[in-house]
């Protein structure tokens, strides 16, 4: 009986440690389902979604919605990705078209810095049925490389109507 009642609880407890949170937007055509180690700090748009905090940072997935007639604001910001420009503030060193990255959508590996310090953006452009997505992965440069890889985890169950 007793290691029954260990089964069980261990059974529970790995339930409760795997469960998700749903971002799920008719108006913008795409769902996501966000693991319980992630916090959605945001849940409307644009929604945020934060790692857990690592050597004093925290890393985030940002995703924000245009809609269809608002495709002209989406094709500025992807003008605005050239070295020397500022994008969130933070002034571009490098820009890389990722080729094949995920599944859809086009990506860029964009290098930025405010005064010393190093930030790396994946920032993905994606057409749904109803609008557009604008997909940012942003990332302290130490803790990059631990979470690019946990990012193409989560955004890989994205589903795009």
């Amino acid at each position: 009986m007793k290691p029954l009642l260990s089964l069980l609880v261990l059974l529970i407890s790995f339930a409760a440690t795997t469960q998700t949170t749903e971002i799920n937007s008719t108006e913008y055509g795409f769902s996501l389902s966000v693991p319980s180690w992630m916090t959605l700090a945001t849940a409307d748009n644009p929604w945020e979604v934060d790692f857990p905090p690592l050597k004093n940072t925290t890393d985030k997935i940002s995703i924000k919605g245009f809609h269809k007639k608002e495709f002209q604001k989406l094709q500025s910001i992807s003008a605005q990705l050239k070295k020397g420009n500022k994008f969130e503030g933070k002034t571009i060193v490098s820009i890389e078209k990722l080729e094949g990255y995920l599944p859809f959508g086009e990506t860029y590996k964009v290098v930025s810095k405010v005064k010393d310090e190093r930030f790396l953006d994946l920032l993905t452009f994606v057409d749904t049925s109803t609008g557009h997505l604008l997909i940012d992965f942003a990332s302290s440069n130490e803790a990059y490389e631990l979470n690019v890889v946990k990012f193409r985890s989560v955004i890989s169950d994205l589903k795009i109507n």
